[in-house]
């Protein structure tokens, strides 16, 4: 039995009680067909609530996987393949802002490879040999006339240490100079190579920032000929003076 009572009052007084009782199995009874509505009411609405999430799930994820995808052609460098994405305004927002900087970046690099060959082709043509070291004295850049100059490879010269591609030890003395000098410097250098050969070089500090140097650029000019006019001028001169003071 299921009993309910509640007191009758009046003027903070109880007068009497109102009590009510009747058996467990009737509402039971009752209740029974409710429980399987509400449980099939339960169902339905999951269903449906499900079915709406998988829609919105499905909406935002084929937006997202496309920007996936593009995100990953534009780190291999596809920059020139825009990400067409249709959908919310804020997804649409971020595609165009992954499409701006992918068409940034290509401009950018553009301008990077176009000075790159630029100066790879000055370089090139230039009768000096010029070599880029970086601060531990490694090799990052040099033009042929170096590698003729110095009788090395450029291929395999590349980020090894100047000491080890340079088996000259004037040049070598000239490099620890260069790195550990705050101003340019300059020097005559002669080579030991079997044949007499002469060089002018100057050295410069490479800097990043203030204070500090990230490495040095070394230029070489081959100034033999020029020591030799100069002995041959020298020789002239001397044998001129000789004739002229003999009788």
């Amino acid at each position: 039995m299921m009993y309910v009572a509640i007191p009758v009052a009046q003027h903070g007084r109880t007068l009497a009680v109102i009590r009510a009782a009747t058996g467990v199995s009737g509402i039971q009874r009752v209740l029974r067909p409710m429980y399987g509505r509400i449980a099939a009411g339960g169902v339905a609405v999951s269903l449906i609530i499900g079915a709406i999430s998988f829609g919105l799930a499905y909406r935002i994820s084929r937006p997202l996987q496309a920007m996936t995808a593009g995100a990953s052609r534009f780190a291999s460098g596809a920059l020139q393949e825009p990400i067409a994405v249709s959908g919310s305004r804020e997804i649409c927002t971020v595609a165009d802002a992954l499409n701006r900087m992918a068409a940034q970046l290509h401009d950018r690099i553009e301008i990077i490879t176009q000075q790159r060959n630029e100066l790879e082709a000055i370089l090139s043509s230039m009768v000096e040999a010029v070599i880029v070291l970086d601060a531990e004295s490694r090799i990052i850049r040099c033009n042929q006339a170096a590698g003729r100059l110095f009788r090395f490879s450029l291929d395999t010269a590349l980020m090894r240490d100047a000491h080890e591609v340079i088996r000259q030890i004037d040049v070598q003395r000239f490099v620890a100079a260069t790195l550990s000098s705050a101003t340019p410097i300059e020097a005559e250098i002669e080579l030991n190579s079997g044949n007499e050969q002469f060089l002018r070089a100057h050295g410069t500090l490479l800097r990043v920032a203030e204070n500090q140097p990230s490495g040095a650029l070394l230029v070489f000019h081959n100034i033999t000929r020029l020591k030799q006019l100069e002995n041959m001028r020298r020789d002239f001169v001397a044998n001129v003076s000789h004739e002229l003071k003999t009788p």
